[in-house]
């Protein structure tokens, strides 16, 4: 009886513990059609900062680092001020602010990546931070002028086929929350602690009547 209620107060107190949130959007508008609903972009919100990660299958790599063909792209809804994007997977680089992506329009921030498609590779890992920080993982879904979230120059090892990638849509969900690993840990040691001591101090119980 007492290890169930532990597990049922375990288990209501990871369900209580803060979630961060998550969203993520497929890129299913392209250049080339074999690449669309191929690449991802996932962001989560970290404290003040949003983490985003940027994905495909085994064989799809990004790359472009210069002119209309940067790897990557992206929008911030609200401020920029004091934005820094920190943290960016090896071989990446800031690119610059406010250019275009081949036919898709500006983006406010650009990311540079290998400068050939034989270079190309994911996944792409950033952070995002500004002054006065993130209330919500969705304050990157920023359309531009033609109305584009973000892009990117997608490549499929395997075939050799090229192309820029982009989306008009927005997480169809929103949000999913994402439970703090860190809150679920101490929360869960503190109740197994007093389990065990309770258990211990039974133990040592003498019940009246009982010759010792």
């Amino acid at each position: 009886m007492s290890k169930t209620l532990l597990a049922l107060g375990l288990s209501a107190i990871m369900a209580a513990a803060s979630p961060a949130a998550a969203a993520t959007i497929g890129f299913d508008i392209c250049s080339e059609s074999s690449l669309c609903n191929v690449l991802t972009m996932t962001t989560t919100l970290n404290g003040s900062s949003i983490d985003v990660h940027v994905s495909a299958p085994a064989g799809y790599g990004i790359f472009g680092d210069s002119g209309a063909n940067h790897a990557f792209g992206f929008n911030v809804v609200g401020s920029e001020a004091g934005l820094t994007i920190t943290g960016l997977t090896a071989g990446f680089s800031t690119g610059g602010m406010d250019d275009n992506i081949n036919g898709y329009g500006f983006f406010e921030y650009l990311i540079n990546g290998p400068g050939t498609g034989s270079g190309s590779y994911l996944p792409l890992d950033f952070t995002v931070s500004r002054t006065g920080g993130f209330s919500s993982d969705l304050l990157l879904f920023e359309t531009n002028a033609l109305g584009y979230i973000a892009a990117a120059h997608l490549r499929n090892a395997r075939t050799g086929n090229t192309g820029f990638v982009t989306t008009k849509d927005g997480p169809e969900d929103g949000n999913t929350p994402v439970p703090e690993p860190a809150t679920m840990i101490l929360l869960g040691t503190g109740l197994l602690a007093a389990f065990r001591a309770r258990k211990l101090q039974t133990r040592q119980t003498v019940p009246v009547g009982t010759t010792v």
